[in-house]
């Protein structure tokens, strides 16, 4: 789906292939029902066919895109009609600033010398470890979480220096989406800025509403 253009029945079709099988061991008589029916496929019962199984290795950038783009579409809609504004201005963060790729070299240290886990008290050691520029407890702390919530799913790539997502192409590329969703009247995304004014953060885009 993308702005005014419809959705492709290909993908919706195998949307619904996909569902019906995930859903058939919890409720097989309305599996097979949207099986034979509404996928019109009356020659084979759904309890002859496989379970589905990837067809290919799960990117990790397409899949936090994805995610991305999702989270951002709910939090702009709501914070839009809470607000009732619909011209929003976003800055996204393009690299980890100095003191967060500091965060991530010893958070990563950290991780391997505990047997890849990150311990309770990585806040208190990182900043003993070395100053981070002046940089609060709580904006170490929020990136140690942002850290500890994606090496649980990625495993090691969540420490890399480098973001895992392009912000700034995932919301241009998106942005007919993104306005039709939002019911936005104007969209703008921008880089952040050194040293700028507006908090933000990889991962953590700032909106500007009027």
């Amino acid at each position: 789906v993308g702005g005014n253009k419809n959705m492709h029945a290909d993908v919706v079709q195998r949307f619904i292939e996909v569902q019906a099988l995930l859903l058939y061991p919890i409720c097989p008589h309305w599996a097979d029902h949207i099986w034979c029916k509404l996928l019109n496929k009356p020659e084979t019962s759904i309890t002859c066919v496989g379970f589905p199984s990837l067809t290919a290795p799960i990117c990790t950038s397409t899949w936090l895109s994805s995610e991305y783009l999702q989270d951002f579409v709910h939090d702009t809609r709501v914070r839009a009609d809470k607000m009732n504004k619909r011209n929003v201005v976003v800055t996204v963060a393009t690299h980890y600033e100095q003191w967060q790729i500091h965060v991530l070299k010893h958070a990563k240290q950290i991780w391997e010398e505990n047997e890849h886990t990150i311990p309770n008290d990585v806040v208190s050691k990182i900043i003993a470890g070395a100053p981070a520029g002046g940089v609060k407890p709580k904006q170490i702390g929020d990136l140690i979480g942002f850290i500890k919530e994606r090496v649980v799913r990625f495993g090691d790539i969540a420490f890399e220096l480098t973001p895992l997502i392009d912000e700034e192409a995932v919301l241009q590329n998106n942005t007919p989406y993104i306005m039709q969703e939002c019911k936005l009247e104007s969209f703008v995304v921008k880089q952040a800025q050194p040293s700028g004014a507006t908090p933000v953060s990889v991962g953590r885009p700032s909106a500007a509403f009027h």
